[in-house]
């Protein structure tokens, strides 16, 4: 019965070591795969602060853009750069406009 008792105590310390040595193993490995993880985040989060960045730069070319396509398209710039071209401006009213012209372009008419 003496050999039973240490086979029982000899079964309960390997118990004992088999499952320290898995719950040792599995928190190093969970450990690691959260400081895995960890780093993998934070690169993430490096290049998502890069892209937000893009982002803000590209929307102020954007509204730099619409600035500028607005001052361009605006009448005064547009008449501004036709008389320097040579365009006089124009002493009458655009009464109507003839269609019917042989061209396929419309002509304006003028009468006074």
């Amino acid at each position: 019965m003496i050999k039973r008792k240490k086979t029982t105590a000899n079964k309960t310390n390997r118990r004992e070591k088999k499952f320290l040595t898995m719950s040792a193993s599995f928190f190093v490995i969970s450990f690691l795969a959260r400081l895995f993880f960890a780093g993998q985040s934070a690169a993430k989060n490096v290049e998502l602060q890069d892209l937000f960045t893009t982002k803000k730069d590209l929307e102020q070319q954007v509204s730099r853009l619409k600035y500028d396509d607005l001052q361009i398209s605006s009448i005064a710039y547009v008449e501004e750069i036709a008389k320097q071209q040579g365009f006089a401006p124009m002493g009458g009213f655009l009464l109507s406009l003839d269609v019917a012209v042989s061209p396929p372009l419309a002509s304006a008419t003028l009468t006074r």
